[in-house]
């Protein structure tokens, strides 16, 4: 009898107006919006689910992505002052810097949000707790040396000028897992933690006490605490007469929701702060029924992974370097493997790979020779296998490509059909795996150059619109508002299959060659291209890298308009002066080849051709700017229309592409020098 009163009483507590769902809500699908656009607001989100060395922490970053849509897409936080942190991107560095970053980004009359969902762990010795960071090893001294403190976390939010700071943790500070059982041997548990160092603006919502451990919600593998509160502010908890949510409402949600359904441990959500404090509005939305979830259990509500896209059949003749052009017709391919490989399942050229915040790597679409691709693959570092992931919506090949802000990935445009190219644009979301619609550019395009801006949009330029006509036009992707606007033109036309546009550290946008030796900059602030400094020779299909000081660096290429003639030389770009100078050349004539920067600053030059595609360069080089030497790196296997991509622990991947007029499934990786292996070595990965 007492507990059916409580739990009446719960229900009545936190019964929404409306009629009520009988399961979990989907979160996935961002709330209704309220309010207009919050330009001084700024936040942090950090969603760990795969710790390298501890327990995992299922669904954190499903909840992450959950309060990024939220903010961003309800609240109208600007894409551009929210830092989402996934898995192998929530270091301790990463962690501390966003968050000093974000204190200057929220202003008077804003909000500072910052949003931590993983483990936490006990500081005995200064009764604190940890919020531990991805890459903590399996022990308390690792722990201590690899998580954030709160107090320093709460210190460097405290230097915004913003009017309120919200901190959610759902983490405890007990130093157990989400099991219950010890995280790690030798942690001291807190008996009691130190009232945390903040001033009147703080709202600190917790998990639960120090005591106790935070856990997932029954029957569906997701962060309770972080799903709950999140609910209350898209509308679940009550509010008041004018619709707002407060502090208090959110805790008080919490509290009687966890109380009714959570019943294999102990857990009491905690708030430090004034319980009136404003958090938001409410958007109206149905929480989940309470007490049927408590009588009858709870169906998983997630989403199924989507059916593969039948793929479409391209055919691809490049007569030479400059005027490669795909021709496209309609077909139906064998479909790919399921199983998980070191190499790609399918051979690929003509296709863009982008690493995801989590440092897994796409590969997308592109043509293995015979068959237009709208499949896609997935690499793990982890575990150096490739597997399928969802396919896209539209085949393409030589498209742009871009990681957005928000940590999902925007593909733009490519051939689709004899002389023929789309306009088409989707979005690939790396937690669900699927792909969706987003608007159409104003041209069709492919082989473009496209770059990230400051500001988190995307800007494309160039390619051809029709067979070999070229294009000058450019124009903006905004991802807050999924619109493209048409920018100023550029001043001539730059053509290249390799990317060509280089955001400069002051913001600018460098393009550089394309079948000419001219260059120009885009300045976002007036949606203007100046020329500037010319390269000495003519390149097309070279490459260009931005160095760690600033500068740029072309690197071999075609002579233009002479498809059998490649360049060893290499020119850097200086920012300050707007001009070029010649420096060391590499030790082969190369083009069709891939750059990539290494962590310690040096540029890993791979493979190419001589100018012919059937003539593959079986060769790696680096080039080092402090000394302006290059280097002899190894043999690799040759390849060109590759790509490559930086991996997390320093490693440089190469992959796909085509070398003797046959297209490639095999992977070569780089990894340098080590003090047990003071040459490093490449390693090579083929059916």
């Amino acid at each position: 009898m007492h507990f059916l009163k409580s739990l009446l009483f719960t229900f009545a507590v936190i019964a929404p107006t409306l009629a009520a769902a009988a399961h979990w809500p989907d979160l996935s699908t961002p709330a209704a919006g309220v309010g207009d656009e919050r330009t001084n607001d700024a936040a942090v989100i950090v969603g760990i689910d795969q710790y390298t060395y501890i327990p995992h922490v299922t669904g954190a970053s499903l909840n992450a992505r959950a309060w990024f849509d939220y903010l961003n897409k309800t609240r109208g936080v600007p894409t551009a002052n929210i830092t989402l942190l996934c898995d192998n991107e929530a270091t301790l560095e990463n962690m501390t810097e966003y968050a000093s970053q974000a204190a200057s980004l929220a202003v008077k009359n804003g909000t500072l949000w910052f949003i931590f969902i993983g483990h936490g762990a006990p500081d005995a010795v200064v009764k604190d707790g940890l919020l531990v960071g991805v890459d903590t090893q399996a022990s308390a001294k690792s722990i201590k040396a690899r998580s954030l403190p709160r107090n320093k976390l709460l210190a460097a939010l405290a230097q915004s000028k913003a009017d309120r700071i919200v901190v959610v943790i759902d983490a405890c500070f007990s130093g157990r897992d989400t099991s219950g059982l010890e995280l790690v041997e030798g942690l001291q548990p807190l008996v009691l933690i130190n009232k945390p160092h903040m001033d009147s603006r703080f709202t600190v919502l917790t998990a639960g006490r120090a005591d106790e451990y935070s856990g997932p919600l029954p029957g569906v593998r997701r962060p309770a605490f972080s799903y709950i509160a999140l609910g209350a502010l898209r509308g679940w908890a009550k509010t008041d007469r004018n619709g707002n949510i407060t502090a208090g409402n959110v805790l008080r949600y919490s509290e009687e929701t966890i109380r009714a359904t959570v019943h294999d441990r102990n857990q009491h959500p905690t708030l430090t702060g004034n319980p009136d404090t404003i958090l938001g509005q409410s958007s109206g939305e149905n929480g989940p029924d309470i007490a049927e979830i408590v009588k009858n259990g709870v169906q998983p509500t997630e989403k199924p992974a989507p059916e593969p896209h039948q793929p479409i059949t391209i055919r691809t003749q490049p007569t030479d370097l400059e005027h490669a052009v795909l021709t496209i017709a309609p077909h139906q391919s064998e479909p790919l493997h399921q199983s998980k490989r070191t190499q790609l399942a399918q051979e690929r050229l003509f296709v863009r790979t982008v690493r995801l915040k989590n440092g897994k790597v796409l590969i997308t679409g592109g043509s293995d020779g015979r068959i237009a691709l709208n499949s896609c693959e997935l690499y793990d570092p982890a575990s150096r296998q490739w597997s399928r992931t969802g396919d896209m919506i539209q085949i393409r090949a030589s498209n742009a490509i871009a990681l957005l802000n928000d940590g999902r990935i925007l593909v733009a445009g490519g051939a689709v059909f004899k002389d023929d190219n789309t306009d088409t644009a989707e979005t690939y979301d790396p937690i669900t795996e699927q792909w969706s619609k987003a608007a159409s550019m104003h041209e069709p395009r492919s082989g473009p150059g496209f770059t990230i801006l400051k500001n988190g949009k995307v800007l494309v330029a160039g390619g051809r619109i029709h067979a070999r006509t070229l294009t000058k036009s450019a124009e903006i992707y905004n991802p807050d508002k999924n619109t493209w606007e048409l920018t100023a033109s550029m001043n001539t036309d730059h053509f290249s299959m390799q990317n060509l546009l280089v955001t400069l550290k002051n913001g600018k946008v460098l393009v550089a060659g394309g079948m000419t030796n001219k260059c120009e900059l885009y300045d976002p602030a007036t949606g203007k291209w100046t020329m500037t400094g010319s390269m000495a020779y003519e390149r097309t299909e070279h490459t260009l890298t931005l160095l760690k000081n600033g500068r740029v660096l072309a690197a071999g290429g075609n002579k233009c308009c002479n498809s059998a003639y490649a360049l060893s030389s290499a020119e850097i770009y200086d920012p300050a002066t707007g001009e070029w100078t010649m420096v060391s050349s590499l030790n082969d004539r190369r083009t069709l080849h891939s750059a990539t920067l290494m962590k310690d600053g040096r540029v890993f030059v791979a493979a190419g051709t001589t100018g012919r595609t059937s003539d593959v360069f079986e060769s790696a080089e680096i080039y080092d700017p402090e000394k302006d030497t290059w280097e002899i790196a190894g043999r690799i296997a040759g390849r060109a229309w590759h790509t490559a991509e930086l991996l997390p622990n320093g490693e440089v991947m190469i992959m796909a592409g085509q070398a003797h007029d046959l297209p490639l499934s095999s992977v070569s990786i780089y990894t340098p020098p080590t003090e047990k292996n003071r040459n490093g070595n490449i390693t090579e990965f083929s059916k």
